[in-house]
């Protein structure tokens, strides 16, 4: 019961908790909450998301490379490198938070909502909480102590669902959500703090090394402009709505564009094997190869199974997750559901691990660059769909792009790491389900509420599929959790 497959697994198992909990969370402020108050809530979350992504400057990826890269520890210690980490981190996140009460009356402008001024004492800070968070997990993983933030995550979901229940059947006010979650992510980090250096791993601000802020800057800033870039990507048609539409379009937009965690498996995977990737990659390319291509299959093969299904049965799952007022934007949805299946592996993977940081930089520019000018293109061409449409295309040419640098980084081609005779079966057995459930949802169940009919009919499609195609994604995992104990058999681990 050792290795990444197992770490994977538990994640998995939690993340899918933690999506119902999420699932539940967004169904209940949506049912119970005006669109103008979601609104509000989704114009909060915009400035908070994109500030965080500013403020991160790649220091969670330099956690990961400056802590696990045994040959960089020859003059300086993984402590010293933390703390310096951490120490540039807090410096930028303050500015970061100052900015936005300096900016509040621009950003009230912007939006064209005065309800934001409820709002910036709570959002302000949120994004150096959020980071913290992001950097303290990854020193986690590199410990091995993924199974501890398995149990945190769960505490941590089951806390933010008393968050939503409390602003709406206490309060009434969906400005309680961004308050409480503020106050419990200064409880995650003091906790994640205290257990670390219980468990031997000290965030010490007083081993701040000038002298190696300068290596971590080369590394980490590249990777913050791609971090950056790509965020501003991800919340570029967000922004183009919320200068050119309504509120209501904005909370309408906001739902159905929200990325839904299809890639809750290959996710865990990701996690527990980043720190596994960046210490093969310049010592067994070999060995890379296999794992990623195993990583990028057991993705491919379980995306495929809950994607699917989903893009065929998209109105009722979009009933199931928000409410009749949202069916406007079903075309947003069915398109981010395309967007869903897409993500189903991080193919940047072998960049961050790598430390290709320029590459990465150069390729999400150009990426950006094209999303947000048919963003606005689009949004004035054919409305709330135009700039869902343009993430998607955006999306399918970065990844072009990445899988030729991949391919050039692993001296051989990614696309032959995919198993093509193996997931067309699952395709095909998941589409004529799907149909099938489809007359039988139109002949015999037309009266049903859409929650009840689409869990049944969803739960059917995927837990056949699931078990047609048990071996193949058992194969997988066995393949990956190998070489996971190779890892730990040849003391690679911290």
């Amino acid at each position: 019961m050792k290795g990444a497959s197992i770490d994977a697994l538990l994640l998995t198992i939690v993340r899918v908790i933690t999506m119902v909990m999420g699932f539940v969370c967004i169904k209940i402020v949506s049912v119970y909450f005006s669109l103008e108050s979601f609104g509000l809530y989704s114009q909060a979350l915009l400035i908070i998301s994109t500030t965080t992504s500013l403020s991160i400057l790649g220091m969670t990826d330099a956690v990961n490379y400056f802590y696990n890269n045994k040959t960089l520890h020859a003059k300086h210690s993984s402590e010293e490198y933390i703390a310096t980490i951490f120490g540039l981190q807090t410096f930028v996140g303050i500015v970061c938070g100052i900015a936005i009460l300096a900016g509040a009356p621009f950003l009230t402008d912007y939006f064209q909502n005065s309800a934001l001024w409820s709002v910036y004492g709570w959002i302000a800070f949120q994004p150096i909480l959020q980071n913290y968070i992001s950097m303290l997990q990854v020193l986690y993983m590199s410990a091995g102590r993924a199974r501890s933030i398995v149990i945190i995550n769960l505490i941590i979901s089951l806390g933010r669902l008393a968050i939503f229940i409390a602003a709406t059947f206490v309060t009434h006010n969906i400005v309680t959500i961004l308050a409480l979650t503020f106050i419990s992510d200064i409880i995650q980090v003091s906790y994640f703090s205290w257990d670390l250096h219980k468990h031997g791993i000290s965030i010490n601000l007083k081993k701040f090394n000038k002298k190696i802020c300068r290596p971590i800057l080369v590394y980490a800033i590249p990777m913050a402009a791609f971090v950056i870039i790509n965020s501003l990507m991800r919340d570029a048609d967000k922004w183009v709505i919320g200068y050119f539409a309504s509120t209501d379009d904005l909370a309408i937009y906001t739902n159905c564009s929200k990325l839904l965690p299809f890639d809750m498996l290959t996710y865990s995977f990701c996690v527990v094997l980043v720190p596994v990737i960046t210490r093969y990659i310049n010592t067994n390319k070999e060995q890379v190869a296999l794992l990623y291509g195993d990583y990028l299959n057991i993705g491919l093969f379980t995306t495929s199974i809950l994607v699917i299904p989903a893009l065929f049965l998209s109105r009722d799952l979009l009933l199931c997750l928000y409410d009749s007022k949202y069916l406007p934007g079903l075309l947003v949805f069915i398109i981010y559901l395309l967007v869903d299946f897409s993500r189903f592996a991080n193919v940047s993977l072998l960049y961050s691990a790598s430390g290709k940081s320029v590459q990465l930089l150069r390729i999400v520019i150009f990426t950006f660059v094209i999303n947000t000018i048919g963003a606005i293109i689009l949004y004035q061409a054919i409305g709330l769909t135009g700039p869902a449409i343009a993430t998607l295309i955006s999306l399918w040419i970065s990844y072009i792009f990445y899988l030729k640098g991949s391919s050039n980084i692993m001296g051989r081609s990614v696309l032959r790491l995919f198993n093509v005779r193996g997931w067309l079966p699952i395709a095909l057995e998941c589409s004529l389900m799907s149909l099938i459930a489809i007359y039988l949802s139109s002949t015999f169940m037309t009266s049903w509420n859409a929650v009840p009919r689409f869990l049944l009919m969803y739960t059917i499609i995927t837990g056949c599929t699931a078990l047609l195609n048990k071996k193949k994604i058992l194969v997988l995992a066995q393949s990956i959790n190998k070489a996971s104990k190779y890892d730990n058999n040849n003391d690679l681990n911290l």
